[in-house]
């Protein structure tokens, strides 16, 4: 018996604008992962990072998120959850500003120790943007949507993670330590306002605007 496929339904017009902005958000945030995330342990230890500070840097977050996970769910109970993320993105991401000014602003050693520092700090209200993101989606999506969103999303997100990934790359092979590397920070700092200009038209949804 041949099987009947089903036409796609039409994306309703009232979820469309939410939709393209959850597309475009985690687009950018490719762009994001696949540049200043991707590289700056590379340049860390380019910069002579002992082996503790390189541990700092990659499981610090994880600590520094474990610490505040449960007291930022508790805190955004109380919160409008759109304004809550956005806020918490824009001062996690305006960081990636300094990325890009400290290898022409610091000798290396010092360096070193602002890029470990700095990771930390935007931890705290990265914690905030990641609890309240998932909060967020729900609110947006109606459950008979989330597959299609998220499908969308993780595959838009690969497609831009690797080809900025090579790109980065490929910059840092042709060009010089520096001003290699603050052009593949300045491509996450681009990345990072873009994606949060993205959630800046999502402030206005809370856990119940949409049911």
């Amino acid at each position: 018996m041949q099987r009947v496929v089903q036409p796609e339904r039409p994306i309703p017009a009232e979820l469309r604008s939410y939709f393209h902005h959850l597309i475009w958000d985690i687009a950018w945030m490719g762009i994001v992962a696949g540049s200043a995330m991707s590289f700056i342990g590379v340049y860390v230890a380019r910069l002579g990072a002992t082996p503790f500070e390189m541990g700092l840097l990659n499981a610090g977050p994880a600590l520094v998120g474990l610490l505040f996970t449960l007291p930022v769910g508790v805190w955004l109970r109380s919160q409008p959850m759109g304004q809550a993320v956005f806020w918490s993105a824009a001062w996690s991401r305006v960081a990636y500003l300094l990325w890009v000014l400290f290898p022409y602003l610091l000798p290396a050693p010092q360096q070193i120790i602002a890029y470990v520092a700095l990771v930390l700090l935007m931890t705290v209200p990265g914690t905030v943007l990641a609890v309240g993101f998932n909060a967020l989606y729900a609110a947006a999506v109606p459950p008979e949507w989330r597959a299609h969103v998220a499908g969308r999303r993780n595959a838009v997100f690969s497609l831009v993670f690797v080809v900025t990934s090579l790109l980065s790359g490929s910059l840092l092979h042709l060009l010089p330590t520096t001003p290699g590397y603050p052009l593949v920070f300045a491509l996450g700092l681009v990345g990072a306002a873009m994606s949060t200009y993205h959630l800046w038209h999502l402030r206005h949804i809370t856990t119940t605007s949409i049911t």
